[in-house]
């Protein structure tokens, strides 16, 4: 999928886990969700951090050995393979696989929880969201197999179009509710299914 659209179902998860009381909102939270679900596609020249921070996979070798040459313990060290994984990777490989999110879980546990929950939310939005289109992902890598789901949509078409503006119109809406002005206006009836819809999670 493309990298806003990306974006956008990253958005629509992670403000429904706000209303529905699982995370707390803050602006960490967003704008870490937001970096999450660009990240695996760090892998690929034209993924949006690279293209916005002019990186490419010889930056990436660089900043392992940049790294390593900074101070060598366990967390550099992790560090470093991490990048060279990247560096050396191809699209939709290792980036895109559940040992990656269980790394970026790992990498993050000393970060602020807003900040772990939105980059982890974020990146496997975008991991599922990838697992539905045709070219599918190396879930299991290094398994080098492409998993993807039984039903897909092909990047660009009409079908991520679509999955793009219901995503947005639910964004929307969850972000109205945060908002006590807005969810005074509402009948008491649907405040009522909200808090139901709260006491599934």
């Amino acid at each position: 999928m493309k990298g806003e659209t990306h974006f956008i179902i990253g958005m629509a998860v992670t403000t429904t886990l706000v209303t529905a009381n699982v995370i707390v909102p803050s602006i960490f939270l967003f704008a870490s969700a937001a970096a999450g679900s660009y990240l695996p596609d760090i892998d690929h020249g034209n993924g949006k951090i690279n293209v916005s921070l002019g990186l490419t996979k010889v930056s990436y070798l660089a900043l392992a050995i940049l790294v390593l040459y900074y101070k060598v313990n366990s967390e550099t060290i992790i560090i470093a393979l991490v990048l060279l994984a990247v560096g050396f990777s191809h699209h939709r490989g290792i980036t895109h696989s559940f040992l990656a999110l269980v790394s970026l879980f790992c990498i993050t546990d000393n970060l602020p929880g807003s900040i772990q929950a939105g980059l982890v939310v974020g990146y496997a939005t975008h991991l599922l969201s990838d697992f539905c289109t045709d070219q599918g992902i190396e879930l299991l890598y290094p398994w080098g197999k492409n998993f993807r789901a039984p039903l897909t949509i092909t990047t660009g078409k009409w079908g991520e179009r679509l999955v793009a503006g219901c995503c947005s119109v639910i964004a929307i809406c969850n972000i109205l509710l945060m908002t006590p002005e807005f969810r005074e206006l509402l009948p008491v009836e649907w405040l009522d299914f909200t808090s139901n819809i709260k006491g599934i999670f």
